[in-house]
């Protein structure tokens, strides 16, 4: 083996051991989901309906913004785009808890969107 064959080789190695953390710390879906719905109900008082088509926005932003997603990535690299789409969920997150009307509903599921499908794209790139 090569030495720089050798050194991407325990490069992967070390992204491999981090990953499961880095999932962990990040995003479980099916329980943000769950406390997000109830959050948005019984604290701020939006309506169930309001609630599903903003996250239907989710879905819609994370489709629309795949290909810009990715010549992100292409241009930046895949560390870089994770660091990214975490601050964007996390400024997504903060909108979301300060959220008062559906504009701020839709605006928020749009950082959360683009965020997710940035670090969805860029997480298997990298290992």
């Amino acid at each position: 083996m090569e030495a720089e064959e050798k050194v991407l080789l325990e490069k992967r190695k070390r992204n491999m051991k981090i990953y499961p953390i880095h999932r962990m710390l990040t995003f479980d879906l099916l329980f943000y989901y769950a406390v997000k719905f109830l959050f948005l109900n019984q604290i701020k008082g939006f309506a169930p309906e309001n609630i599903v088509i903003a996250s239907a926005c989710w879905g819609l932003f994370r489709v629309l913004f795949q290909v810009p997603i990715t010549t992100y990535i292409d241009k930046f690299g895949n560390k870089k785009s994770i660091i990214t789409a975490d601050i964007l969920q996390a400024i997504g997150t903060i909108i979301l808890m300060l959220s008062g009307n559906m504009q701020m509903l839709i605006l928020a599921n749009l950082f959360g969107g683009i965020g997710y499908a940035m670090k969805e794209v860029a997480e298997t790139g990298i290992l």
